[in-house]
């Protein structure tokens, strides 16, 4: 018995030692995918003077991290995940890493895949830019979009494995997560109800960052890292559309413009292999996925003009009402054109006629008072901010502070637009250089239609005019 006995002990010692090298594997991996440092929020606009973060700058740090995880991953044959092999995993994930890989060497793919991005994004605009933002709903039809783009860039029979199923649930757990992420809601809340394009951009690219997380530390990390190509090149391009859109917002179109196709190159770098960069590829992109960028760049300009046009209005300015003087001094009665004549038997020479006491004597008028709401400014009434709009300044009120300094910076902007549209903005960015950028002609379109005013609406007014009455008593 004692061989029996020694063999048996021989399978429960090698059974455990398999066991234990599982958990060894799991943590190992677990710990490597923690120790990924997704990119920091930032951008251009939000830390000033400071350079957009692009994925390349760390990207050796990063491709040094997937690699490890593959090596671990594909350590030991003994783990198995549904049926198969970690070798089988390792191998169906680089066959589809290459697949994939593949897709994007055609930059006509790489447009199509751009500008379906650039759609989902739209998708999630519509719920974000509201006074009362839908964020479950916006979220939602985001990851839903990209998530339909990404599938669709894998081979099928890796759809239908257990490491993708894997994969669609670690999506829809970052998509529950931000739901509740209070910096990403605070970003969300403050474009929806102010409108600052830093606010939309910041938000967005958090949702990609940890989406890209997402899928760099699934069970496909090869597959996901090209998909995080991708969802960074996305990032790239809504970076340099913020930054465009607020560099337009003060009235430079060209670095305007400028940002924004610097944000498509940067994501042509982020999914072209190095062989295919050149003027050729960028145009390709450009004049193909230029067209549906424009669409996110209308659609936040659309909302910054709404929100603009709600929160500011101009004051109104209203004519004093006046009359002639008409007050005599004891012994005199008013006689024509406002002189006070020496009554019959009195002796004396004519006076000026003079104002009534609540009025204003300026020159040879009695200014009345203004009404309610209005503040007496030499010869005219001006109308004060009061209740929605309570900011005031010298020519607009405000419902939301700052929102008065924006509408003065929009209408400088269109002032500088003027001279620059007669031109031609076309003209203007090829002259500057920026050859390929002029071929974003739907781009470049938007950004002259941001340069119509805004057409600030009157303030209310909500008293009635003067007493006419009281007027025609002193004419």
């Amino acid at each position: 018995l004692q061989p029996f006995w020694f063999a048996k002990g021989l399978a429960v010692s090698l059974m455990m030692r398999r066991a234990a090298f599982a958990v060894v594997l799991a943590f190992a991996i677990g710990f490597i995918a923690k120790a990924e440092l997704l990119p920091e929020r930032c951008s251009s606009f939000h830390a000033a003077g400071k350079t957009p973060w692009r994925r390349g700058e760390v990207g050796a740090a990063s491709v040094a991290k997937d690699q490890v995880l593959l090596q671990v991953h594909a350590a030991s044959s003994i783990v198995s995940y549904g049926g198969q092999t970690a070798q089988e995993v390792v191998a169906m994930d680089q066959m589809a890493a290459q697949h994939i890989a593949s897709f994007f060497s055609s930059p006509v793919a790489v447009a199509k895949a751009l500008g379906a991005g650039f759609n989902a994004i739209r998708s999630a605009l519509s719920s974000f830019s509201k006074q009362d933002p839908d964020i479950g709903e916006g979220f939602n039809a985001l990851g839903s979009n990209l998530f339909s783009i990404i599938s669709g860039l894998f081979p099928a029979d890796v759809k239908m494995s257990a490491q993708f199923r894997d994969f669609q649930l670690k999506w829809s757990g970052v998509l529950a997560s931000l739901h509740g992420q209070a910096d990403v809601l605070a970003e969300l809340d403050s474009w929806g109800k102010d409108g600052q394009i830093d606010n939309i951009v910041l938000a967005l690219s958090t949702a990609f960052s940890n989406l890209a997380g997402a899928a760099r530390t699934s069970l496909l990390p090869a597959a996901g890292l090209e998909i995080a190509k991708l969802l960074f090149g996305l990032r790239d391009c809504l970076d340099g559309a913020g930054e465009g859109i607020t560099l337009l917002e003060e009235g430079d179109q060209l670095d305007g413009v400028r940002s924004v196709y610097d944000g498509l190159k940067a994501a042509v770098d982020d999914l072209v292999p190095g062989d295919l960069m050149n003027d050729d590829t960028y145009s390709a992109v450009v004049e193909e996925a230029s067209g549906s960028l424009a669409g996110v760049i209308r659609d936040l300009l659309e909302h910054v003009r709404e929100v603009v046009i709600a929160h500011v209005c101009w004051k109104r300015t209203e004519m004093r009402d006046r009359i002639r003087p008409n007050m005599c001094d004891e012994g005199y009665t008013l006689g024509n054109n406002q002189w006070c004549l020496p009554a019959d038997g009195t002796a004396g020479s004519a006076r000026r006629a003079q104002c009534p006491a609540f009025t204003d004597s300026i020159g040879n008028w009695c200014y009345l008072d203004c009404l309610p709401g209005y503040a007496n400014l030499a010869l005219h009434c001006k109308q004060m901010c009061l209740g929605r709009y309570f900011v005031d300044s010298p020519l607009l009120c405000g419902s939301r502070r700052g929102s008065i300094a924006f509408a003065l910076l929009e209408i400088a902007a269109k002032t500088a637009f003027a001279a620059a549209t007669q031109i031609g903005l076309v003209e203007i960015v090829a002259h500057a250089g920026l050859v390929i950028a002029s071929h974003m002609t739907d781009v470049l379109q938007a950004f002259v239609d941001f340069a119509r005013p805004f057409g600030h609406a009157n303030c209310p007014d909500a008293f009635s005019r003067m007493n006419q009455a009281l007027c025609d008593e002193f004419r």
